[in-house]
């Protein structure tokens, strides 16, 4: 839906509505992808750091410095089931090599020092696979780090 390439008569019909170019998306932590749907994202315009992209030093830095030249500010999505199963898994997609709670906070840290965060989103979470309720408690500190980056409306 963001970039436009899916659920275009439903995004059709929201005032105003205009997809994201895909230069200005970095996909961070996806992973277990099906051979199409890597291919896709091969053939996009957007950026993609998979885990083993994400651990390598310089790589996520790099792709948030060339991202903060083309935009004024950050929307912020999480699917909470980026985290790796290990933590809690967030529904029943959940994969391993996924990452960590303290992965992902670094990426916002990182992201908000570039540019303001004014849009955020958590998705992705089934709370009948988060039994004993650490999911929750990560997505609850990330909400917080969020509230701490965001930046002015």
């Amino acid at each position: 839906m963001a970039v436009g390439r899916c659920w275009r008569r439903a995004t059709a019909r929201i005032p105003g509505f205009a997809p994201l170019r895909e230069e200005d998306v970095l996909l961070v932590g996806a992973r277990d992808l099906t051979p199409e749907q890597a291919a896709v994202l091969d053939d996009a315009a957007l950026t993609w750091l998979p885990p083993a992209r994400l651990r390598r030093p310089g790589e996520v830095a790099a792709a948030l410095d060339a991202l903060a030249e083309r935009v004024d500010g950050l929307h912020f999505h999480v699917d909470l089931d980026v985290h790796d199963p290990s933590i809690a898994p967030a529904n029943g997609y959940a994969a391993p090599d996924g990452l960590s709670a303290a992965d992902v906070l670094e990426v916002l840290a990182l992201a908000a020092l570039r540019r303001p965060v004014v849009s955020a989103t958590l998705a992705s979470f089934d709370p009948d696979y988060d039994v004993d309720g650490r999911m929750l408690a990560t997505g609850l500190e990330l909400l917080e780090a969020l509230a701490g980056a965001a930046g002015p409306n």
